[in-house]
């Protein structure tokens, strides 16, 4: 049975009151039951507008909107009876801001909402109720019945200019975590090399808490990225915003697929992030052998979207690579002193470790999504949270454009980063070339998502044969 109407609404009340609550173009279905000592009237209500079906009363609030003028940021208020005073979390993902420009419109945000904290990043594209957008800057407001949001900002370098560890990175956040804290907002100004090692401490620190973010992407003003919060604007930090719940529910899910092919190899030679060798040969020529390319006819942005096509799993683990061949002006860049060429990861491999070729693959990945989207549905939702890495608009035919189509129209709001932090079973990873999304609820609402629309996608069989080609040709190189 196909639902046609959604639930968006259910309120408790009296005999007596239940006229107050009938307004003009909506649909109420009435039961009366009794509530204790109390015999109550509930009434659903059901609107088109909406793709969820609530199972309770609605605690938590998402108003999300591209921004355009300060007028408009009054007119959003008014029109949603938004109490100024409130706690909120204010997520803020620019594409026409640098790191000089974004603070002025930070403080106009705050002028409406004292209380709020405020966390954000650049970003060349932003994701608004499931489709991406470019050259615009997304505020995204939500608030909350029984959460307190807070927020932070930890430099990633020393004195010395040094990147700090991972772990004096998570110790450094985890003061800002307590026991009631449910949910955990990331984003790095730049591609900090101990990612790994500052999720799996947060994850010894804190396993309670699920965690989302990434690496802010740049706004494409001034080709450098940074992050901030209501106070902090920085292109070398690292900022949180915690939020504290009794009775806040968390689902996350992660959408990475790959398929491994080939025989197993293994690490002969490595320096902590940098892979030496490979079965005995240079990691760069092991590369170009088992891919049948030259990187040096290649640009640098080039090898990297394709070493997001094919990299290497240990454990059945993707391990997030990157391929050097020039020096960078990142002020976080411990690789500036290595002679390049060099493969790295942001993942200590040691010697002796066993790896596999392998590559994202289309069926994978629809398979995936398909389980991903249904395990939302299966889970409580009343706001959505998503980031997807920038190489995935490269991926498929545009993967990130794709997958994200049975979001369009709910409140999914997020960016396109350069590598992700997301939760998968209870457990925070972080896994470049994902798409990364958690759903939020203070009730039992459910959403309701168009799955369908995945395959519906893929009905040129151009596009499909195309893919399948890739597959195939990849598979017979690979092994």
């Amino acid at each position: 049975m196909r639902i046609v109407e959604n639930v968006s609404n259910y309120i408790l009340c009296s005999r007596n009151d239940w006229t107050n609550i009938i307004k003009c173009g909506t649909i109420y279905l009435g039961f009366y039951l009794e509530v204790g000592r109390e015999k109550k009237w509930i009434f659903f209500h059901f609107s088109k507008k909406h793709d969820r079906i609530d199972l309770g009363v609605r605690m938590m609030e998402s108003i999300g909107f591209i921004y355009k003028s300060d007028n408009q940021i009054d007119e959003i208020i008014k029109a949603n009876n938004l109490d100024t005073t409130k706690e909120y979390l204010i997520r803020i993902h620019t594409c026409v801001h640098n790191a000089d420009t974004i603070k002025p419109f930070i403080d106009t945000v705050r002028s409406r909402f004292p209380k709020a904290g405020i966390i954000g990043c650049s970003t060349t594209g932003v994701i608004f109720e499931g489709e991406i957008h470019q050259d615009c800057c997304l505020v995204c407001i939500t608030g909350y019945k029984s959460a307190s949001v807070r927020t932070a900002v930890v430099n990633l370098i020393d004195e010395e200019c040094n990147e700090i560890s991972g772990c004096v990175l998570a110790e450094r956040l985890s003061s800002y975590v307590n026991p009631n804290t449910r949910f955990l907002l990331n984003f790095f100004s730049k591609i900090y090399t101990m990612s790994c090692e500052y999720v799996k401490c947060m994850d010894e620190l804190m396993p309670q808490v699920q965690m989302l973010g990434g690496f802010a992407n740049t706004s494409g003003v001034n080709g450098r990225s940074f992050v901030f919060n209501e106070e902090v604007v920085s292109e070398t930090a690292a900022v949180i915003a915690a939020i504290d719940s009794e009775r806040m529910n968390v689902h996350s899910e992660i959408v990475y697929a790959s398929e491994t092919v080939g025989d197993v190899h293994t690490i002969t030679e490595t320096d902590g992030l940098i892979i030496r060798k490979i079965d005995g040969i240079n990691a760069v020529d092991w590369f170009e052998k088992m891919l049948g390319i030259e990187f040096s006819g290649m640009r640098e942005s080039e090898i990297n979207e394709t070493l997001a096509i094919f990299t290497i799993v240990r454990d059945g683990t993707a391990i997030p690579l990157g391929l050097m061949y020039s020096p960078q002006n990142d002020v976080i860049n411990k690789f500036k002193d290595e002679p390049k060429p060099i493969i790295y990861t942001l993942d200590k491999m040691k010697v002796g470790e066993k790896i596999r070729m392998a590559y994202s693959a289309i069926t994978n990945t629809i398979e995936t999504c398909e389980e991903v989207c249904q395990s939302l549905c299966d889970n409580p939702s009343e706001v959505l949270f998503g980031y997807s890495c920038t190489s995935r608009e490269n991926l498929f035919k545009n993967c990130a454009e794709w997958e994200l189509s049975p979001f369009k129209k709910t409140n999914l709001c997020g960016a396109l980063l350069e590598g992700e932090i997301g939760n998968k079973n209870k457990r925070n990873y972080y896994c470049n070339y994902s798409f990364a999304i958690a759903s939020l609820s203070e009730n039992n609402s459910r959403l309701i998502l168009d799955i369908n629309k995945l395959k519906e996608n893929f009905k040129d069989i151009k596009i499909i044969s195309d893919l399948a080609g890739i597959e195939r040709v990849v598979t017979a190189q690979l092994k």
